[in-house]
């Protein structure tokens, strides 16, 4: 197992009793759909659906007048009861939130899962303005600053999967240091029969060169923590020098056509990954898959 610098440990055999999706009903936000489906199934854990709504205006323009007000009140909860419909017909439990604040979106959030046991969070997140915006100050960099329970972040770059939901291909970014290795423990119960794992490690030039027999206590570490479950798997490693290493990982990923993207966070009053300041987020930003992520 694996502990993380506040005493949040990862097991073996944790697993989620609730999966909280926070939606915005946004393009991103939507295809958590069909991976949060899959999750709850899999994990026969509840799913709490949760949209805020922000009573204060957060553009240049004028507050809305309450008939405004109202009518995206309602719009909002349409939206949410269409979706729970769906979850539910696909077999889910679900239970329905539309939280109404002057607060940040993160903020009710993080208040919405510190109320769930072993909660696993899935969040959409997407470009409004300028890329700065993407890497400063968004819903999702809060949300995954201050929880210590795993996040699956779905990008504005996430592409469609014609596989919906399934995880037969994942890719694990490390730098060979414990943390980068937080989220391996999730991985026995969410991977298909057969599913493909490559373990990819990307060293910036200046880095000392890896040795020929890099991936050897690697292969025993990704052995150890999956188990059973890694018994017929196809797991390859590979190593690339890059100066841009979340643009690599990327890039990698999708060459590879991942359904999941695994990386560790350093906790700290920034977020920053594992491999570099800001590089996780860079890295969910860029991703075309969903993204894993574990403070550790």
């Amino acid at each position: 197992m694996l502990a993380n610098a506040e005493g949040w440990t990862v097991k073996s055999d944790w697993k989620p009793k609730t999966i909280l999706i926070a939606t915005d009903f946004s393009r991103s936000s939507l295809k958590a759909l069909a991976l949060t489906r899959r999750l709850a199934l899999v994990y026969g854990a509840g799913i709490k659906l949760v949209h805020v709504f922000t009573l204060t205006a957060t553009h240049r323009y004028a507050v809305p007048v309450e008939w405004m007000i109202e009518d995206l009140r309602k719009r909002a909860g349409r939206q949410l009861q269409q979706i729970s419909r769906r979850l539910t017909t696909a077999g889910c439990s679900v239970e329905t939130t539309l939280i109404e604040t002057a607060n940040s979106p993160a903020t009710e959030i993080l208040g919405a899962v510190a109320g769930c046991d072993d909660p696993l969070i899935v969040l959409g997140t997407h470009s409004r303005d300028r890329i700065e915006r993407f890497l400063v100050g968004s819903t999702a960099e809060e949300v995954l600053r201050n929880t210590d329970c795993p996040v699956i972040t779905v990008g504005p770059n996430t592409k469609g999967s014609s596989r919906h939901g399934a995880l037969k291909r994942v890719l694990l970014a490390t730098d060979l240091t414990e943390r980068s290795f937080a989220a391996v423990p999730l991985l026995p119960r969410l991977l298909e029969k057969n599913a493909e794992l490559t373990v990819v490690c990307v060293s910036n030039p200046e880095d000392a060169i890896l040795g020929a027999d890099w991936m050897d206590p690697l292969c025993s570490r990704i052995t150890e923590e999956l188990g059973d479950a890694g018994r017929g798997m196809n797991i390859r490693f590979e190593h690339y020098v890059a100066k841009n290493c979340a643009q690599k990982i990327s890039e990698i990923a999708r060459q590879h056509d991942v359904d999941l993207l695994l990386i560790g966070l350093h906790p700290g009053k920034r977020l920053s990954a594992h491999i570099g300041p800001k590089t996780g987020f860079q890295i969910i930003m860029s991703a075309p898959c969903p993204v894993l992520s574990v403070r550790s």
